[in-house]
């Protein structure tokens, strides 16, 4: 008996229920479905983390990602150039970190451009869109970093960021030879004879030495010389007659004098100098500029090198019978 009690008042208990469902459904007829609402709560954006007083900035070269040295690039289009850099100092870089031009060509960059957040010991990549120059020609240009006061960041052992490349009309193509590869070429115009004689030119040692001469000044604290496609085309003439006439003198074989090479070439200049090398077997271009930084016997060679007169270089090498030669022209128009 007391079973079939329960029963019922179970039974009671679920019709009133549903009854007081129905009922509330009915007093609101207008009311929707309630949808489900999945709520996420995001982490906040990680902070800059705070910079200890006294903390050092440095950086490191890691490497060219895109347009490396000696990159050919038509006159006049536009590229974009990316370095990576690796922060290696204690200090974090913010938007008040940049990025600042120093020397040469600018080649439509800015002057200056903020850095993203990158923390001590992480690796970031420095992004320019630049334009080549509209003439024919070997172009640079260089930056720097600084911190949010405008000290410098040094860089390794320097302190610039570089670009160098070939400018080129539409259409034309520039090679270069191998170690090893002998390049018919014309004669030098420093020549009396106008023959001409077999010789390598090797633009892998062109470049070495712009960049260690380059690197040997920011050591210095001295910004890097510039490299101009007249100077370059003077120091080609001196160093091809050296090789195929077996000179080792300023004076060409024809007499001439670095200054006069540099104004046949069509550059104007207020004063000129020139730093020679040869050897056989060859230096690389590394060693030759350190070579001349150490040069007892002439001390023009090393003060050359570190000149704050002088702004603009053209380099050239050449490689004929065993003997490698080496001109670097410096002048200021």
């Amino acid at each position: 008996m007391k079973r079939k009690v329960f029963s019922l008042l179970i039974l009671f208990f679920l019709l009133t229920s549903a009854c007081t469902r129905s009922f509330q459904s009915k007093s609101n007829p207008t009311e929707q479905p309630v949808s489900t609402v999945v709520i996420t709560i995001s982490q906040p954006d990680t902070p800059v983390p705070t910079n200890l007083p006294g903390c050092t900035s440095l950086a490191s070269f890691v490497a060219d990602v895109t347009i490396p040295d000696n990159s050919v690039i038509e006159a006049g289009a536009p590229f974009t150039k990316t370095w990576r850099v690796k922060n290696t100092g204690a200090c974090h870089w913010d938007s008040g970190y940049s990025l600042v031009f120093v020397s040469g060509e600018q080649m439509g960059t800015p002057d200056s451009i903020p850095l993203e957040v990158v923390e001590s010991d992480t690796t970031v990549d420095i992004t320019l869109e630049m334009t080549a120059p509209s003439s024919v020609g070997n172009y640079s240009n260089s930056f720097e970093l600084q911190d949010p006061s405008g000290e410098i960041i040094p860089i390794d052992d320097g302190q610039y960021l570089w670009t160098i490349i070939t400018v080129v009309s539409g259409g034309d193509q520039v090679e270069t030879a191998s170690e090893g590869e002998v390049t018919a070429a014309p004669a030098s115009s420093g020549r009396d004879s106008g023959a001409a004689c077999a010789y390598l030119e090797d633009q892998v040692k062109v470049t070495d030495v712009i960049r260690a001469i380059n690197t040997y000044r920011s050591r210095n604290g001295l910004p890097g010389y510039s490299v101009n496609p007249l100077l370059t085309q003077a120091a080609r003439a001196h160093s091809a007659d050296m090789a195929c006439n077996q000179l080792f003198f300023h004076n060409g074989s024809n007499g001439s004098t670095p200054a006069a090479r540099v104004a046949a070439a069509g550059y104007v200049a207020s004063s000129v100098t020139e730093n020679l090398y040869s050897s056989s077997p060859p230096l690389s271009g590394v060693n030759v500029v350190a070579w001349w930084a150490t040069d007892q016997g002439d001390g023009w060679h090393n003060e050359n090198l570190l000149s704050t007169k002088f702004t603009e270089i053209g380099v050239a090498y050449t490689y004929f019978n065993d003997y490698g030669y080496y001109v670097v022209v410096f002048a200021v128009p």
